[in-house]
């Protein structure tokens, strides 16, 4: 009688954890929403060239307007909209991510990897991480999908577009020695380069 009590005891409690276990668990890594993508080390982020299909994703210098709409689909995997269009890795290992029309597949769909403060963002269908091409964190600097690796060519900073200008290395974001300097350098070093009339 007693050993029939304590199952019946440990199946209730079971039957209650279990949906809240299952509930914790299903709680997306990233709230819905348009973010920034900035690319580790630097305050460089990732836009699209244009609006048209298959058009490359590329850094361009810090623009908290470069804003891409996350939804989240299950498991920690969304979709990243910018307008219309949204990001795909379409292509093989060492391809161009690109902006492509709207069509559920999985190529268009990505899983947020947390690492520190940063995220790895790894193609549903591929399993391969968008990329900086060649670790160059300059403008016009290509996005492709590579086979997940430690390295911070594969580390983002995602961000509401208040958020800080520099995404940090080891630290995640602002971990700059002074960010208030550096966005007063970024301010200077824009107006010094400003044409003249």
């Amino acid at each position: 009688m007693l050993k029939m009590m304590m199952f019946n005891t440990i199946a209730f409690i079971s039957s209650v954890l279990s949906p809240l276990a299952l509930a914790v668990a299903a709680d997306p890594i990233l709230s819905n929403g348009s973010y920034i993508i900035q690319m580790s080390n630097s305050d460089m982020t990732a836009a699209a060239t244009s609006e048209a299909g298959n058009s490359p994703m590329i850094l361009w210098p810090y623009r908290p307007s470069a804003t891409w709409a996350f939804q989240h689909v299950g498991n920690n995997v969304y979709t990243i909209r910018t307008n219309s269009t949204l990001l795909s890795g379409n292509g093989g290992e060492g391809s161009s991510a690109t902006i492509t029309r709207a069509s559920k597949s999985d190529e268009q769909k990505w899983k947020l990897k947390r690492v520190g403060a940063m995220y790895q963002i790894i193609n549903q269908k591929t399993g391969l991480a968008l990329t900086l091409n060649n670790g160059k964190r300059v403008k016009g600097s290509k996005l492709r999908t590579e086979q997940v690796n430690t390295e911070d060519a594969q580390l983002f900073c995602i961000q509401k577009p208040s958020g800080p200008r520099y995404c940090g290395g080891s630290g995640g974001r602002d971990d700059y020695p002074d960010s208030n300097k550096y966005d007063k350098e970024i301010k200077i070093k824009s107006y010094i380069n400003k044409p003249s009339r």
